[in-house]
């Protein structure tokens, strides 16, 4: 089973019906990637990077990521771990140097566009 892990409402649209999706409405791009790390310590498996694209965590206010509950080895239990605690520790360092700026809607809208197109080629290829 994959799920989605998303605080973009674009994403969350998309593909609600397409696969399960965890949903953080009101949730932060540290937000999303503390649920994911969440779902990996229950033994979730990462499908796509938590840091995908040029984008930094203080740029952009949307964040998606795709995991599933197939089986891991021990080796890629820790590596998931790491993955996702790394990328955690990144975005706390990154929001504490320079918070994420109060963005025009139009903004706001043209980042979540591109979270959604980061994320559709790796479901098309993964799901």
């Amino acid at each position: 089973m994959y799920l989605l892990v998303t605080n973009n409402g674009l994403c969350f649209e998309k593909y609600q019906n397409r696969v399960k999706v965890d949903y953080l409405e009101d949730g932060s791009y540290l937000d999303v990637l503390v649920k994911v790390r969440d779902y990996v310590q229950k033994g979730y498996r990462i499908e796509t990077h938590p840091m995908a694209g040029s984008i930094k965590p203080n740029q952009t206010p949307f964040r998606t990521v795709l995991v599933s509950d197939e089986k891991m080895d021990g080796n890629e239990m820790i590596e998931n771990e790491l993955m996702i605690e790394d990328a955690v520790l990144m975005t706390r360092k990154f929001l504490s140097d320079h918070p994420v700026r109060n963005w025009e809607k139009s903004i706001v809208r043209d980042f979540g566009q591109v979270d959604l197109e980061l994320i559709s080629g790796a479901i098309d290829r993964i799901v």
